[in-house]
């Protein structure tokens, strides 16, 4: 078999299992099931988040509204946007730059990203 999540080759028999009305084995161990479920990615993604030291909101409201008291605070423009871990971050650029910036880097890197 091999496993969904790596692609390590590992061996299952696969009669003992049937046999026994058990479930397909579909990873190489439970750490790559574990890593393979969508709320594990997005607690490490968090975490990454919170170690650059970017403030989680709960909503596009809660941040457009902490966005706005820094406006008023220190003049500084910021931007909400929704991160891949699921809660919402401040940024100096609005989302038309981040989208051409991205594209720029996906042309010179040919699809690395």
């Amino acid at each position: 078999m091999i496993c969904e999540r790596c692609g390590t080759v590992f061996c299952w028999d696969g009669a003992d299992q049937i046999l026994l009305g058990g479930p397909r084995i579909r990873f190489c161990s439970r750490q790559c099931a574990k890593r393979s479920r969508p709320s594990y990615e997005r607690r490490r993604q968090r975490e990454n988040c919170t170690d650059r030291g970017k403030q989680d909101y709960e909503d596009a409201a809660a941040a457009s509204v902490a966005a706005s008291l820094v406006w008023r605070g220190t003049g500084l423009q910021l931007y909400p946007y929704e991160c891949a871990c699921g809660a919402w971050h401040l940024s100096k650029l609005p989302q038309e730059r981040k989208e051409m910036a991205f594209a720029l880097k996906r042309a010179l890197f040919r699809g690395a990203l």
